[in-house]
């Protein structure tokens, strides 16, 4: 019997419908109805009710649904046993913009090496869906900004970076913070967003007085806007903003609560913790 089969079957059973599986699984309505005619017709039951675009589970599915779930996960489980230091499957890492530049790369190719069997899936978001898909399942870890409340303890957080904010500007500005604000526009990082909450209140702390040209979260087009001489920005620091020309940093004294932390945050219950371990591991020491 084809565990692709099985897994199959239970896509359908938790999306309600072959159409929506397929889309699940990559693969056409056609191919994974005949899948599912297969099992039919190996188990000598019918597994589906079709009441029009809906598929559900027959008597008999429900019945074999939780040894058909064990089935895939052993499948799984056999294969990693026999994989070196278990590093076989999957990982979904879901990782926030800047992570993309700053750690990804050198991911792929740590992976590439240290996990050659693996399959290393990127899925780039916004710190808030990352961890709404985390609470979903539909992601092994995040590399994501730290949240502002407590996180569930199934999930398990390691620090990866702290990045104070910066004040970047086409030229070299001189003056205090609050005079260089005073005269130039503000490009400012979209507060409602979690990096950009840190920003806002920082902001508001000065108490000083600045025009805000337009708010956005998108940190390669704020520093495109500032090299064009369209106004200043305040972000954070990330590692990436290295590799920008024709800018000028300047390091704001900002306290460790107004740092903007990188994290990883991982489900415990994921089934690729040796990977997960991998990828912190290569971060730790990658910083």
């Amino acid at each position: 019997m084809d565990i692709r089969f099985l897994e199959s079957l239970i896509a359908v059973v938790e999306q309600g419908s072959i159409a929506a599986a397929a889309r699940e699984q990559n693969l056409t309505a056609t191919a994974v109805s005949q899948r599912i005619k297969t099992l039919e017709q190996q188990l000598n039951c019918k597994l589906l009710s079709r009441i029009g675009h809906n598929a559900l589970p027959t008597e008999s599915c429900i019945k074999i649904v939780p040894r058909v779930k064990k089935l895939i996960a052993d499948s799984f489980w056999l294969k990693a046993d026999l994989a070196p230091q278990g590093l076989f499957g999957e990982l979904k890492l879901g990782t926030i913009p800047t992570a993309l530049t700053d750690y990804v790369p050198m991911l792929v190719k740590e992976f590439s090496t240290a996990a050659a069997t693996a399959d290393l899936v990127i899925i780039p978001g916004a710190s808030a869906d990352l961890y709404d898909q985390l609470l979903d399942q539909k992601i092994d870890a995040a590399l994501m900004i730290e949240p502002s409340f407590a996180v569930p303890k199934k999930f398990h957080m390691t620090e990866i970076a702290i990045e104070p904010l910066c004040l970047i500007s086409n030229v070299e500005l001189t003056g205090s913070i609050a005079e260089i604000l005073a005269n130039h526009p503000l490009i400012l990082f979209d507060r409602n967003t979690w990096g950009g909450k840190l920003t806002w209140q920082w902001l508001l702390e000065q108490d000083i007085e600045f025009n805000t040209l337009c708010e956005i979260d998108a940190f390669e087009t704020m520093v495109a806007m500032v090299q064009t001489g369209l106004g200043i920005t305040i972000l954070p620091k990330w590692r990436g903003l290295l590799l920008h020309k024709q800018i000028s940093v300047q390091d704001i004294p900002t306290a460790k609560s107004q740092c903007r932390k990188i994290i990883l945050l991982s489900d415990r219950a994921s089934p690729a913790q040796s990977l997960i371990t991998l990828c912190q591991d290569k971060l730790l020491k990658f910083i």
